[in-house]
């Protein structure tokens, strides 16, 4: 049976990242900041996609402080396990207890690129991804040493821990398979969707039955992945979509009522969520109305004051040298990140805002004004479209 208890802690949400890859800088830094729990990239071989999952989640690493990060999944069916796990034990060095290494079997690939992908390894079979799997599995758990003459601690380079180790799927043979191997299960909810006769709650439960402890994972740890969009209202959700089926679909207390059904279905206290959209604001906005309908522990968006000069100067916002952006105030100099630096520049140009608010905004806020507050502050509930 599925746990009871699983359900009853506060609801966790988490992106999955199918976009374009250009965007990724601003979308996992914006993860991070509206309080989402974990950041997975993907693998596609078409126009407009990443097809590096894992160099993409070390970049997402690199660019955040807190939050999760990995790849969900990677296609092992034509991938050297050897090298994954290399790769990963490297990645868990550079950012350790943060790092999830997510698989998936995958729909197969076409002739040439399959070809080009396996490099003269044999074709993909009906059992070689669970072989693949097994063998990544025992690498990273040190269970073996693949390479001869090689201990295995010189691999994870003395290591204590290992990355979390993810099996995607949509069947009850992939859900097996993670119970099997102790590893942790993510049900691509959004993938059974145009499948029928997939039981989505029989895979889960048998995943949670079956489940042997490992390395990795002491009890079944397992997520729902499901993919729509949100917006201020149906109507416009459903024009950006352009999709036939989704998970979720819908204004933000639609959204919010849809996703937690779909928790409660599967016991889940966390769904992994997948907005799609052809352009990169309406993606954004999606996730920054359900972090607020879902009220996540968000970060503010504020201004540190990084100097005081003697010399004051006209109030502008000018990108730096390194890509960070400071609000020069009179003598004063506030550093920004781009969404604030952007607001900034529209409250100037629109509001009429006077210098004197937004000094006294920036100092006497304790650290607790975010931009969003800042803006209703200011131009009284005039939000502007980056919001």
């Amino acid at each position: 049976m599925l746990p009871e208890n699983q359900h009853n802690r506060k609801l966790r949400l988490s992106i999955i990242d199918g976009g374009w890859p250009g965007h990724l800088k601003v979308l996992v830094r914006e993860s991070e900041r509206l309080g989402y729990h974990r950041f997975w990239t993907t693998e596609h071989h078409a126009p407009g996609q990443s097809a590096s999952p894992l160099v993409a989640a070390v970049m997402a690493a690199a660019l955040t402080r807190r939050i999760r990060v990995g790849t969900a999944g990677i296609l092992l069916n034509y991938q050297a396990p050897l090298k994954v796990a290399e790769d990963a034990f490297l990645s868990e060095l550079l950012f350790p207890n943060r790092f999830d290494l997510g698989f998936a079997g995958g729909m197969p690939l076409n002739g040439a690129l399959s070809s080009g992908l396996l490099d003269g390894r044999e074709s993909p079979s009906r059992s070689s991804y669970a072989t693949r799997l097994g063998e990544v599995v025992s690498i990273l758990s040190g269970r073996e040493n693949p390479v001869e003459a090689s201990p295995i601690h010189r691999l994870s380079f003395g290591m204590a821990s290992a990355p979390k180790v993810w099996i995607c799927g949509t069947t009850p043979e992939s859900a097996a398979l993670a119970a099997k191997l102790g590893t942790c299960y993510s049900f691509h909810h959004h993938l059974a969707l145009s499948r029928p006769n997939v039981d989505g709650r029989g895979a889960v439960r048998r995943y949670v039955e079956m489940f042997r402890p490992s390395a990795f994972a002491s009890a079944p740890e397992f997520n729902i992945a499901a993919y729509g969009l949100c917006a201020e209202q149906e109507d416009v959700a459903r024009a950006v979509w352009g999709h036939q089926v989704s998970s979720f679909m819908g204004n933000p207390s639609q959204c919010q009522e849809q996703i937690e059904a779909l928790a409660s279905h599967y016991a889940s206290d966390e769904v992994v969520l997948q907005c799609f959209a052809a352009d990169n604001r309406s993606r954004l906005r999606s996730y920054r109305l359900l972090s607020e309908v879902f009220e996540l522990e968000c970060e503010p968006v504020r201004g540190k004051l990084i100097c005081v000069r003697d010399d004051p100067a006209p109030s502008t916002v000018q990108k730096t040298e390194d890509g960070s952006y400071e609000l020069r105030i009179g003598g004063s100099i506030f550093e920004l990140n781009e969404q604030s630096a952007a607001i900034v520049r529209w409250l100037f140009m629109n509001t009429g805002t006077s210098v004197s608010d937004l000094i006294h905004q920036f100092r006497h806020s304790a650290g607790a004004t975010t931009i969003r507050r800042l803006v209703r502050t200011l131009v009284k509930e005039q939000l502007c479209d980056l919001l």
